[in-house]
């Protein structure tokens, strides 16, 4: 899949397209969440290694402070509670 195949699509295709793709869509996923990295829930029953805990928590504490600096307070609420979340899994 290429960058005209997804904008035709609208969809993605497997893993490798996300891959391949990346550069391309960067930009689109930074203006329509809240960064380009998934931080929102996990399917129950997921635990994450202590390494992967701590990063997706750096991640979501440089996020929350970005949500704050742009009022965005709904969204800083919901990484807040990630933050507590992640914080737990790491303790």
């Amino acid at each position: 899949m290429n960058d005209a195949d997804f904008r035709k699509k609208g969809r993605l295709g497997c893993s490798a397209c996300w891959t391949a793709l990346l550069p391309a869509l960067e930009p689109l996923l930074g203006k329509i969440q809240c960064g380009v990295h998934h931080l929102g829930r996990s399917p129950s029953g997921v635990t994450y290694s202590p390494e992967q805990a701590k990063m997706r928590l750096d991640a979501a504490r440089r996020e929350m402070v970005e949500a704050v600096q742009s009022e965005d307070y709904e969204s800083a609420a919901r990484l807040r509670d990630l933050i507590r979340n992640l914080e737990g899994q790491i303790a």
